[in-house]
Protein backbone atom coordinates (compact mmCIF):
# COMPACT_ATOMS: atom_id res chain seq x y z
CA UNK A 1 0.00 0.00 0.00
CA UNK A 2 1.44 2.86 -0.87
CA UNK A 3 2.07 6.31 1.17
CA UNK A 4 -0.65 7.87 -0.41
CA UNK A 5 -3.71 5.47 0.18
CA UNK A 6 -2.85 5.09 3.97
CA UNK A 7 -2.90 8.17 4.53
CA UNK A 8 -6.05 8.34 2.90
CA UNK A 9 -7.54 5.57 4.44
CA UNK A 10 -6.69 6.82 7.51
CA UNK A 11 -8.13 10.05 6.97
CA UNK A 12 -11.57 7.49 6.54
CA UNK A 13 -11.18 5.87 9.71
CA UNK A 14 -10.78 9.28 11.30
CA UNK A 15 -13.75 10.52 9.64
CA UNK A 16 -15.87 7.49 10.69
CA UNK A 17 -14.66 7.99 13.99
CA UNK A 18 -15.96 10.89 14.52
CA UNK A 19 -19.40 10.23 12.77
CA UNK A 20 -19.99 7.64 15.39
CA UNK A 21 -18.74 10.35 18.35
CA UNK A 22 -21.43 12.58 16.99
CA UNK A 23 -24.00 9.83 17.08
CA UNK A 24 -23.44 9.05 20.48
CA UNK A 25 -23.36 12.56 21.63
CA UNK A 26 -26.49 12.82 19.83
CA UNK A 27 -27.89 9.88 21.90
CA UNK A 28 -26.31 10.83 25.13
CA UNK A 29 -27.98 14.21 24.41
CA UNK A 30 -31.76 12.44 24.10
CA UNK A 31 -31.20 9.93 26.85
CA UNK A 32 -30.05 12.53 29.54
CA UNK A 33 -33.05 15.14 28.55
CA UNK A 34 -35.21 12.22 29.32
CA UNK A 35 -33.72 11.55 32.58
CA UNK A 36 -32.98 15.21 33.72
CA UNK A 37 -37.51 14.95 32.40
CA UNK A 38 -37.86 12.01 34.80
CA UNK A 39 -35.53 12.47 37.85
CA UNK A 40 -36.86 13.12 41.60
CA UNK A 41 -34.25 14.72 42.36
CA UNK A 42 -33.18 16.58 39.32
CA UNK A 43 -33.07 20.46 41.35
CA UNK A 44 -30.46 18.40 43.26
CA UNK A 45 -27.94 17.28 40.22
CA UNK A 46 -25.20 18.66 39.22
CA UNK A 47 -26.02 18.54 35.66
CA UNK A 48 -23.35 20.76 33.85
CA UNK A 49 -20.85 18.65 35.58
CA UNK A 50 -22.37 15.51 34.41
CA UNK A 51 -22.65 16.96 30.22
CA UNK A 52 -18.94 18.02 30.34
CA UNK A 53 -17.83 14.22 31.69
CA UNK A 54 -19.65 12.40 29.47
CA UNK A 55 -18.94 14.82 26.45
CA UNK A 56 -15.40 14.80 27.36
CA UNK A 57 -15.47 11.20 27.78
CA UNK A 58 -17.47 10.59 24.12
CA UNK A 59 -14.31 11.65 21.73
CA UNK A 60 -12.88 8.43 22.92
CA UNK A 61 -15.87 6.22 22.83
CA UNK A 62 -14.68 3.30 20.47
CA UNK A 63 -17.54 1.05 21.50
CA UNK A 64 -21.29 0.40 22.70
CA UNK A 65 -20.24 -0.46 25.79
CA UNK A 66 -18.43 2.87 26.11
CA UNK A 67 -21.73 4.51 26.05
CA UNK A 68 -23.37 1.68 28.80
CA UNK A 69 -20.74 2.82 30.79
CA UNK A 70 -21.79 6.57 30.38
CA UNK A 71 -25.05 5.57 31.27
CA UNK A 72 -24.39 3.88 34.06
CA UNK A 73 -22.13 6.99 35.12
CA UNK A 74 -24.83 9.27 34.53
CA UNK A 75 -27.89 6.94 36.58
CA UNK A 76 -24.95 7.14 39.46
CA UNK A 77 -25.13 10.45 39.84
CA UNK A 78 -28.56 10.52 40.59
CA UNK A 79 -28.35 8.84 43.90
CA UNK A 80 -31.81 8.25 44.34
CA UNK A 81 -31.38 4.22 44.72
CA UNK A 82 -33.69 3.15 41.58
CA UNK A 83 -32.27 4.65 38.68
CA UNK A 84 -30.43 1.57 37.11
CA UNK A 85 -29.22 0.80 33.30
CA UNK A 86 -29.29 -3.03 32.62
CA UNK A 87 -26.48 -3.69 30.51
CA UNK A 88 -27.70 -6.11 27.70
CA UNK A 89 -24.72 -7.99 28.55
CA UNK A 90 -25.46 -8.88 32.33
CA UNK A 91 -29.64 -8.73 31.71
CA UNK A 92 -29.76 -12.83 31.49
CA UNK A 93 -28.45 -12.13 35.43
CA UNK A 94 -31.90 -10.79 36.13
CA UNK A 95 -34.00 -12.53 33.69
CA UNK A 96 -32.99 -16.00 34.28
CA UNK A 97 -34.22 -15.87 37.54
Amino acid sequence: MSFRHLIVFSLFLLSCKKKENNTYKKQFEDVLNIVKKQSIYTNDVDWDKITQNINDSIREFTSLQDKYIALEYTLSQLKDKHSFFLNPKSKNLFLNN
